[in-house]
């Protein structure tokens, strides 16, 4: 850094990152009592407040693993396949819903925005509690400006 900028003296922090492992990903997996895509899939749009969802897959087969991974997850897909029956992401496209359709896993589009402000509050709570245990003096705070562009009509 210093030979890059020769005529100034910069300033600058070196942290310690304090990651133990790297076995940790971007979603989840867990598990429902056995049910169909359809009745899961209503289950979903009920907890999340929704008019609609975009679904791919046999609406009657029965699914019992779930994955989860917010927002514009459906680059997650094949990774998914290999642990759930049923993927809850956003921002599906077209071709990634016929790689869905192939490697024999569902998914529900439940939308971008929708899927990450739902877990917004949460987050701050692990966060918080995480910089706390530290004793760091930091100030975590949910948005209260961000809002989904998009508008169902």
């Amino acid at each position: 850094m210093i030979k890059a900028h020769p005529y100034e003296v910069p300033a600058y922090d070196i942290i310690k990152l304090e990651n133990t492992t790297n076995e940790q990903g971007v979603g989840v997996v867990g598990y429902t009592k056995m049910q169909t895509i359809k009745d899961f899939s209503q289950y979903v749009k009920e907890k999340m407040n929704h008019r609609q969802l975009r679904v791919v897959g046999d609406l009657n087969k029965k699914i019992s693993s779930v994955a989860i991974v917010t927002g514009a997850g459906s680059d997650y897909i094949k990774a998914a396949s290999k642990k759930a029956d049923i993927l809850i992401t956003g921002d599906l496209k077209y071709h990634e819903a016929h790689l869905a359709s192939q490697l024999k896993i569902a998914v529900i589009d439940a939308g971008h925005y929708e899927t990450e402000h739902i877990y917004m509050p949460r987050l701050k709570e692990i966060l918080d509690e995480q910089f706390e245990e530290k004793s760091y003096d930091v100030n975590v705070m949910v948005t209260e400006t961000n809002n989904n562009p998009f508008q169902l009509i």
